[in-house]
């Protein structure tokens, strides 16, 4: 089973309209990292919207406009067709960069990291293997429950 991974942040950075373009005043990244042996952990995903002639070293200018500095919106990603590393322990980290002059504010940037993990080949039940890991080690899960309106309109 090959597995990919996709990682979508979405923060709500102070803003501060004083400063033109450079009004988003915090940067918040996200990575999943995997534990390597000897110690450490790699980043695993890319962002998507970097083009494959550059790395995640670009320039200021690339990484702004591909890579999405500054932007209150993210999406990393990465398939694995035959697995990946030598360990089982990951880590999902968020970071922070402020402007110069700027302080974190007390409440901290809110965010929402939303992490997916399927199948590339859409075979394997891999919601069913992540629950069941998770609640073994004592996470609550529950189900999203939806509901709909259907509304006649004459």
């Amino acid at each position: 089973m090959g597995l990919g991974p996709k990682l979508t942040l979405v923060s709500t950075p102070p803003l501060d309209y004083k400063y033109g373009v450079e009004f988003v005043r915090a940067n918040i990244n996200a990575s999943l990292r995997q534990e390597q042996t000897g110690g450490g952990y790699k980043n695993r995903l890319e962002p998507i919207y970097l083009p494959e002639t550059q790395s995640t070293s670009a320039g200021e200018a690339d990484l702004i406009e591909y890579g999405l500095k500054w932007s209150p919106v993210k999406a990393y990603a990465k398939t694995f067709k035959n697995g990946v590393g030598p360990s089982t322990n990951w880590h999902l980290d968020v970071e922070y960069l402020l402007r110069d002059g700027e302080e974190m504010p007390d409440n901290g940037v809110p965010f929402t990291a939303l992490l997916t993990i399927s199948d590339h080949k859409k075979e394997a039940p891999v919601f069913n293997d992540v629950r069941q890991m998770l609640q073994s080690v004592g996470v609550e899960t529950a189900d999203i429950k939806t509901a709909a309106r259907i509304l006649a309109r004459i």
